[in-house]
């Protein structure tokens, strides 16, 4: 039961069209009419977002997407690395604090570590499930090791204060990712409706939360 409900189109991608193109109208009308450049830069930048994240939910939703073999599987692993780039490129901008260049070239630098280290779980094991796991399970060791590693070294104030609501937040989505496939990968159905949750953080939840987690100080 869990399982068709996952694999619905109802869940993906009508649900993640449903939330996020309110979500698209929102910030794209704040890019359009804020006074303040910083806020009118970070609704841009987070409208930008929304617009990737509803192409997601259509080419790669698993009955509605136009695309097939190859051509889909190369899809895929690109959103995937684009969506880990975006939360990346906040953490640089406006948590480090680096230009819009430096940011988008460290982003694309840290988005990039997972795919590739992950790639050695194929030479282990044919399961997509476990590839999904080994992915999830090396993200979360990232966010930690930036969370306690790097994101300590910065200045006490409203940069370090943002990097640590949005490393708190990936964590809890790669977790509950990893948490549910676990239960997959032991027979448990269940799995399945567990991976709703941290679905809907990344389909839904992460573009108005990153506009929530950034302090004041940055917006204005």
């Amino acid at each position: 039961m869990f399982e068709s409900l996952y694999g619905s189109s109802w869940h993906h991608p009508y649900f993640f069209w449903a939330s996020g193109g309110p979500l698209l109208a929102l910030f794209g009308w704040r890019a359009l009419t804020s006074e303040a450049p910083r806020t009118r830069a970070l609704a841009a930048l987070l409208a930008a977002f929304q617009i990737g994240i509803l192409a997601d939910a259509w080419l790669n939703a698993p009955k509605l997407s136009p695309l097939s073999g190859g051509t889909a599987e190369a899809v895929a692993i690109a959103f995937v690395i684009l969506g880990d780039a975006r939360f990346f490129l906040l953490l640089e901008r406006f948590g480090r604090g680096q230009t819009r260049l430096r940011a988008s070239v460290y982003a694309l630098g840290w988005s990039l570590l997972v795919p590739v280290g992950s790639l050695l779980a194929k030479s282990f094991s044919s399961n997509g499930r476990v590839h999904y796991l080994t992915y999830e399970l090396a993200f979360a060791a990232l966010v930690i090791g930036l969370r306690t590693q790097l994101i300590p070294r910065l200045p006490p104030g409203p940069g370090r204060t943002f990097a640590l609501r949005l490393c708190g937040y990936e964590l809890t989505q790669y977790l509950l990712w990893a948490t549910a496939d676990v239960c997959i990968l032991a027979g448990r159905e269940e799995g399945y409706l567990l991976r709703l949750v941290p679905n809907a953080l990344y389909y839904v939840g992460f573009v108005p939360f990153a506009w929530w987690a950034t302090p004041k100080e940055l917006k204005t």
